[in-house]
């Protein structure tokens, strides 16, 4: 609201109107309008804000609140083989976390680039998961990367195509309790 009131006024510093992003896509040196540069800038927000509904989604069990964020088509390699559709996507997620204890995804050095109704986003993501009942002194954490595509509909901006590159693991996967299933 404070962007869109202020549009007029709205202007970034040189550093960060010339700052281009590794992936493709608009920089704000490419924007021909401050209307352009707001349109950009609200896009990236809704994005970033998409990215973190998606880790705290995953972090509080949230499993319903994925359709608010993905498209239904969705796609996604997250280290185990290609998954196809939202359901799926939820079902291997939650076939993790379920079995663990409490979990906490955190995300950084977000990079976001619009494209008119496609996006793509990167982001950093440190997560730790802890175990449970007798497991409760294990942990599994991973280093990696999100890279995500994402699709503006009706309702705002949907990921239509998540990879995970996990770059380290540190701990042990048996904090995964798939017995309990």
């Amino acid at each position: 609201r404070y962007l869109a009131a202020h549009a007029g006024s709205l202007a970034l510093s040189e550093h960060a109107a010339s700052s281009a992003s590794p992936i493709s896509g608009v920089s704000m040196t490419q924007c021909k309008s401050q209307s352009e540069m707001l349109d950009v800038l609200l896009a990236e927000r809704s994005i970033y804000r998409n990215l973190v509904a998606f880790a705290r989604a995953m972090d509080e069990r949230d499993w319903n609140a994925f359709a608010a964020f993905t498209a239904e088509e969705m796609t996604a390699s997250l280290g185990r083989g290609e998954i196809a559709g939202r359901d799926n996507i939820v079902a291997f997620i939650q076939s993790f976390l379920d079995s663990c204890g409490p979990t906490q995804h955190l995300l950084g050095n977000v990079l976001i680039d619009i494209d008119g109704d496609r996006a793509r986003s990167s982001a950093y993501v440190a997560d730790l998961h802890l175990g449970r009942s007798e497991k409760k002194d294990l942990s599994f954490r991973t280093l990696g990367c999100y890279h995500d595509q994402w699709q503006r509909s009706e309702s705002g901006w949907r990921m239509t195509r998540r990879v995970k590159d996990n770059r380290a693991t540190l701990g042990s996967m048996e904090v995964f309790d798939f017995s309990a299933k």
